[in-house]
């Protein structure tokens, strides 16, 4: 039996208390005035975390969950344009075009969008690890990989050899978009990154911080700053 996504109170409890009688706290709910305790409203948890701008990518980048993730981004910055997003990431990636499309919308987020890598991030998704403001994070067991774009070809789906060189034009280009990226956003030159995609390239959270797609893992800045203390 599947688990269900758990219910989380979403309000704290306000008192109208004009009389002072009830300073502390109060079940009475008087319509004439009394104190009134406000009702608690259950909501999914995950919609509960997305108040706190907090957006959960544990799918793979397929059509439905990157248009939610989108459109999460979109309503959480146009309700609060100065405040920043977090994207907690435990994904094995998806689909190229679905990944390139939650980058582009992470730089229209002005006040920006905060990586954090969980599990594992895989393909696009370390892409999208990689896409996020500086401070991109990871967990120290977490695993990245990066590898070269995969679109499977076969000639039943094109009606000239031409049309099936245009669409590995284009996958070329995307490699080359994707890798260039890498190296702009990390420490690799990008033959490097080139090369190391052209398999699965899986790195620890140290190693990605090496390679630039994260910044600092979780809780080993504060193991440093005990030692030196």
């Amino acid at each position: 039996m599947p688990l269900g996504v758990p219910k989380v109170p979403t309000s704290e409890f306000e008192f109208d208390d004009d009389y002072g009688y009830f300073p502390n706290y109060s079940y009475y709910d008087d319509d004439e005035g009394g104190p009134k305790k406000k009702k608690k409203e259950w909501i999914d948890l995950f919609n509960r975390l997305q108040e706190d701008r907090i957006i959960f990518v544990f799918n793979d980048f397929k059509d439905e969950a990157t248009n939610l993730v989108i459109g999460l981004m979109l309503l959480l910055a146009d309700e609060e344009p100065e405040e920043a997003i977090y994207l907690y990431i435990n994904s094995s990636g998806g689909h190229v075009i679905n990944g390139i499309a939650i980058h582009n919308m992470m730089t229209l987020v002005e006040a920006g969008v905060y990586t954090l890598g969980m599990g594992k991030a895989a393909s696009m998704a370390a892409f999208v690890l990689a896409s996020g403001t500086r401070k991109r994070a990871a967990f120290p067991n977490t695993r990245v990989m990066i590898h070269q774009p995969q679109v499977k070809f076969s000639t039943e789906d094109y009606e000239t050899s031409l049309d099936m060189i245009g669409d590995a034009e284009y996958v070329m280009h995307l490699r080359l978009m994707i890798a260039d990226y890498f190296a702009q956003r990390g420490k690799k030159p990008v033959w490097m990154v080139f090369d190391d995609m052209e398999r699965d390239f899986f790195m620890t959270a140290h190693e990605a911080v090496d390679y630039g797609i994260i910044d600092f893992v979780m809780f080993e800045d504060d193991d440093e700053d005990e030692d030196e203390d």
